[in-house]
C-alpha cells in the first residue's frame, strides 16, 4: 500500500524564483540605446542649428576681421556651409554710423568640417547678399574708417587666411564723420569682391567693385578698386563723370575748391591713399575736361562765373591735407598752354601760385591771345592788319594767404614775346616782315 501510494504520487517540478531585476535592466538598456541614438541624431542639430554656432563661429570671424560681428541667426549646413542673416560688422572704438562698417541681409560662408572642428580659422569664401559697405572719412584726421579693419592672426598663433568676400546687389556709402556725427555724401549701387592679398604682400584685402549690375548691359559705371592692409588704405576710382557729382557729394574739406573749379567732363582715374597714421594724399588724372582757374581775365578776384576758363585739359592734380598742386595742359583763349597751379590750402580764399606758359604758338589773324596779357599790348597788336606771328608767353599769378583784412592781394607778372611776324600798320598800307617784339608787365606797368 505504501509502495503503491508512492508510485501514484506525481513528481514535483522545481520552479525558478521570480527575479524582479531582469525586466528593468532590459528597459534601462533600451533607454540607453535610444539615448545614444538620440544624441547621435540631435547633437549635430544642437551644435549647428542653435546659438552655440555663434559661440563657435563668430569669435573666429571677429579675429580675422579685427571687428565686432553680430548676426540675427547663424546655422551650419551638413556640407559645413555657414548661413547667417542680419549681419552687422562694427569697428571697435568708433562710435556712430561711421563705426558700422557694413551690414548684409544674408551671408554664406564656404568652409569645411575639418576647419571648423580643428579651429583653424580658415574660411574659403564669404558671399554677402544685399550688403552695405560704408566708407567714411574723418573730418579732422582725414583717415578712412575702412583703415580700422585689421586682419589679424588666429588664436593658435598661426595666420588665419582671409576669405574671399563677394558682394551681390550691394551698395557703397561714401560719407564723412566727426565723432559720432555722420554725413552721407553719395550712395553707389555695386557688385564686386574683396580678395585676400598675396602672403608675400602681408595681410589684407584687394577691393574690386563696379557700379551697377554686372548682368545689366547698361550697368557700366564707376569702378572702385583698392587695398586695405595694416599700412593703410588705397582707393582708386575709374570712369568718374563730374556731371553726376554736385558739391554736396564732395567732402566738406574740398567742397569750396570743387565748387570754384567747376570741372566739366569725365576723368579716367582718381586715387586716394591714407596711411595708418591718418596722413592722406590723392591724385586725379584729367583728360579732356574744362575747369576754372582762380582769377578773372585781368588777374582779379571774381565769382565762379567770371573766372578764367581752361579748356581741353589733360594732366593731373595732386592733393594733400595741406593743399593741392596741378600740372595741366589746355587751351587758354586760343593759346595752347601749360599750367602749374599750387594751392596753399583747401578753401576758396587760400593763397596760390599759378604759372602759365605758351611756347611756339603761331598766331593767325583775329585769334585771341591768352587772358592776362595787358590791354595795351592787345591794342598795339590790333593796330596792325592781319598779323601773323609766333608767340612765346609766360604769366605768373600769385595770391597771398588770407589775412586779418580778408582775402590776400593778387600779383600778376609776365612777358609776351613774338617773332617771325608779318603785318601792315593801319596808317601805313605796306606789309612789315620779320617783326619781333617783347613786352614785360605786372599789374601796374609794362
Amino acid at each position: 500500500m505504501t509502495e503503491n501510494t508512492h508510485l501514484d504520487m506525481p513528481r514535483q517540478r522545481t520552479k525558478p524564483e521570480p527575479d524582479g531585476t531582469h525586466r528593468p535592466r532590459r528597459r534601462r538598456g533600451l533607454l540607453v540605446l535610444l539615448l545614444i541614438v538620440a544624441v547621435a541624431v540631435l547633437l549635430p542639430v544642437v551644435l549647428t542649428r542653435t546659438a552655440l554656432v555663434k559661440v563657435i563661429v563668430l569669435p573666429r570671424v571677429e579675429s580675422m576681421l579685427g571687428a565686432e560681428v553680430t548676426v540675427s541667426s547663424l546655422v551650419i549646413e551638413p556640407n559645413a556651409t555657414i548661413i547667417g542673416t542680419g549681419i552687422e560688422v562694427r569697428l571697435p572704438g568708433m562710435d556712430g554710423p561711421a563705426g558700422q562698417l557694413f551690414t548684409a541681409e544674408r551671408i554664406e560662408i564656404t568652409s569645411s568640417w575639418g576647419a571648423l572642428l580643428l579651429g583653424s580659422g580658415t574660411f574659403r569664401e564669404m558671399e554677402l547678399t544685399k550688403p552695405m559697405l560704408r566708407l567714411s572719412r574723418d573730418m579732422q584726421s582725414g583717415s578712412i574708417n575702412l583703415g580700422e579693419l585689421k586682419v589679424s592672426s588666429s588664436g593658435s598663433g598661426s595666420s588665419a587666411t582671409p576669405p574671399r568676400v563677394i558682394m551681390r546687389e550691394g551698395t557703397i556709402e561714401l560719407g564723412e564723420h566727426s565723432g559720432d556725427r555722420y554725413e552721407l555724401l553719395r550712395t553707389l549701387r555695386v557688385e564686386g569682391s574683396l580678395q585676400p592679398m598675396l602672403a608675400s604682400e602681408g595681410e589684407g584685402f584687394e577691393l574690386a567693385f563696379t557700379e551697377g549690375s554686372v548682368s545689366d548691359p547698361q550697368g557700366r559705371g564707376l569702378g572702385l578698386t583698392g587695398r586695405v592692409s595694416a599700412s593703410g588704405v588705397t582707393l582708386t576710382l575709374e570712369g568718374l563723370e563730374f556731371g553726376q557729382w554736385q558739391p554736396e557729394h564732395i567732402p566738406a574739406q574740398f567742397r569750396e575748391v570743387f565748387d570754384l573749379m567747376r570741372i566739366e567732363g569725365g576723368i579716367p582715374r582718381a586715387s586716394m591713399s591714407v596711411r595708418a597714421d591718418g596722413v592722406a594724399t590723392g591724385q586725379v588724372l584729367l583728360d579732356g575736361v574744362s575747369l576754372n582757374l582762380p582769377f578773372d581775365a585781368q588777374g582779379h578776384q571774381a565769382d565762379r562765373d567770371n573766372l578764367v576758363r581752361l579748356r581741353d585739359v589733360t594732366g593731373r592734380v595732386e592733393l594733400t591735407d595741406a593743399g593741392a598742386e596741378a600740372f595741366l595742359e589746355g587751351t587758354l583763349g586760343d593759346l595752347p598752354s601749360k599750367v602749374r597751379l599750387r594751392y596753399d590750402g583747401l578753401t576758396a580764399d587760400a593763397g596760390f601760385r599759378c604759372a602759365i606758359e605758351t611756347r611756339g604758338f603761331v598766331l593767325e589773324s583775329e585769334q585771341e591771345l591768352q587772358p592776362l596779357v595787358p590791354g595795351v599790348v592787345i591794342r598795339r597788336l590790333n593796330d596792325f592788319s592781319n598779323p601773323t606771328m609766333t608767340v612765346d608767353a609766360s604769366v605768373v599769378v600769385e595770391r597771398a594767404a588770407p589775412g586779418a583784412s580778408g582775402v590776400g592781394a593778387i600779383k600778376v607778372t609776365g612777358e609776351l614775346e613774338f617773332y617771325d611776324g608779318s603785318a601792315s600798320f593801319h596808317d601805313f598800307p605796306y606789309v612789315f616782315n620779320q617783326m619781333t617784339g617783347l613786352a614785360r608787365f605786372d599789374e601796374e606797368k609794362i
